[in-house]
């Protein structure tokens, strides 16, 4: 029991790293993404055992989809922005001569 605590206790850590962005805080995008995926893989596993007339559209499963790829690469987007760089005082070409 002890090393199922401590397996959950590290998965959380590595959940909650993957939804962090690059400040450290919660971004939305991953979480969107992350609760979507889980949707999507669980409604695709109860499917494979149902009778076809229960099966969602599959322009909904596209749908979804196209959901999920949309908030992973809008958090990939903005981990790879230049927004440290807004504020931050441009170097000025006359003090690093001196």
């Amino acid at each position: 029991m002890k090393y199922i605590i401590k397996f959950l206790m590290k998965l959380s850590k590595v959940i909650l790293e993957m939804l962090e962005d690059e400040r450290g805080h919660i971004s939305i995008k991953p979480v969107i993404a992350f609760i979507l995926t889980l949707v999507l893989g669980t409604t695709l596993i109860i499917n494979t055992t149902h009778p076809k007339e229960f099966q969602p559209a599959d322009a909904m499963i596209w749908g979804v989809v196209s959901v999920i790829v949309a908030a992973i690469a809008g958090d990939t987007t903005d981990k790879f922005s230049f927004k440290e760089l807004i504020g931050k005082k441009k170097p000025n070409p006359e003090e690093e001569g001196q």
